[in-house]
This record gives structure tokens, C-alpha cells and sequence, in this order.
């Protein structure tokens, strides 16, 4: 929900800021960059799994509370620069995967990559995915991203699923505790939604 505000800061001046060149190659997204002020922030999976599909932030938001906690004098100057790093990373990550994925057999010949989800009105993310397909040899992908209007996240998908679970007469009690992993899909791991306990059904 802080998306628009960080990228804000980060870019005040809006696209005029980005300065930002996308990696040649593989290992170029992987590499530790040291910002002017010292600090780094390690790529997610660039040591363990560097070329896997999978696709993980763990670490970059610890990495970047270290930053902030272990400097209690930081200027804006310097919270602009981690804001724009921390993006960076985030970004050229998620475009490596899609890289990673358009060079599979499977998806010879894909013409058009569809971006949708709240971070799709990010405009850094924009200009990083067409940088890095430009420079990787997919120029003749077309990006296409929904009005920032139409960037719903998850909590419209899990109000919707809200909604459903309620017409159906499925309820819970109070004493009902938030899930880390809870997948929606009726035949998902671990029993899907139901699959979790303090549901009840009433009769309408």
C-alpha cells in the first residue's frame, strides 16, 4: 500500500531520475552493487539459486532494515538512494524469472507479456522490464499494462473470495487466527481453504 509513495520519493522528478542501464547478461542481474554511502543489498536467490525459476524477496527487506537501523543519522539524500536500490533489486529480480521463463522451449514464439497485480502501475518496473527484454534479445515482446486504475493486489482477490465463502454460508468463529500460507484454491496444499480450522457452515 506504500508502493506509489516510495516510488515518489525515490523518483521525484519522476522518469528524468531513473539513470538506470539493465544488465547484459545472466550474471550481470546477480551482482553485489555498493552504493556511494557503502551498503549493499544481495539480490534474492543470486547465491543458492541464481538461474532458477523460483521466485523469492527473501532477505531484501531485512537487508534494507539493517541499512536503516544501523544508521540513525540517514539523510533523505541516502533514503532516496536505498529506496531506489531496493526497487531495483526487486524489479531486476522479478525480470530476471521472466527472462528465465521466455527462454524455455514452452514459450518460443510468445509475442505479448501481460503485467498485472498492484505493482503494474509502478513505473520504474515498467521501464526495467522493457530495458532488460531490450537488451536480452526479447525487443519484440509487447508489454501491456493495465491503467494504474485496474492495478488491483490481493485484497481485492481476497475480499472476492469473501464475498463467495459468505453467499455459500461458510462462517468462523472469533477465536480464528491469520495464516502466513493459506491458499484459496478449494484443492490447494493442506486442504485448500477449508483447510483450515474454525470454519462452520450455516443453513440458509
Amino acid at each position: 500500500m506504500y508502493g506509489p509513495l516510495l516510488e515518489a520519493f525515490a523518483f521525484p522528478s519522476g522518469s528524468a531520475d531513473y539513470a538506470y542501464e539493465a544488465p547484459a547478461t545472466k550474471h550481470g542481474v546477480n551482482e553485489m552493487r555498493t552504493s556511494e554511502f557503502g551498503w549493499t543489498l544481495r539480490p534474492p536467490l543470486s547465491r543458492d539459486k541464481p538461474y532458477s525459476m523460483e521466485f523469492s524477496y527473501s532477505g531484501l527487506g531485512a537487508a534494507v532494515r539493517r541499512v536503516v537501523e544501523g544508521n540513525p543519522d540517514i539523510t533523505d539524500a541516502e533514503r532516496r538512494v536505498l529506496a531506489r536500490e531496493t526497487m531495483r533489486v526487486a524489479f531486476e529480480h522479478l525480470a530476471s524469472r521472466v527472462l528465465l521463463a521466455l527462454e524455455t522451449p514452452a514459450m518460443a514464439g510468445t509475442s505479448t507479456l501481460v503485467v498485472a497485480g498492484g505493482v503494474a502501475s509502478n513505473g520504474f518496473l515498467k521501464y526495467i522490464l522493457r530495458q532488460m527484454l531490450d537488451v536480452r534479445g526479447f525487443g519484440g515482446v509487447d508489454l501491456v499494462f493495465p491503467p494504474p486504475a485496474l492495478c488491483t493486489d490481493n485484497a481485492a482477490m481476497i475480499a472476492w473470495t469473501g464475498i463467495e465463502m459468505w453467499e455459500e454460508g461458510w462462517r468462523t468463529g472469533l477465536d480464528v487466527t491469520s495464516l502466513r500460507k493459506w491458499s484459496v484454491d478449494s484443492e490447494g496444499e493442506g486442504g485448500g481453504i477449508l483447510g483450515a480450522g474454525g470454519w462452520y457452515r450455516v443453513t440458509q
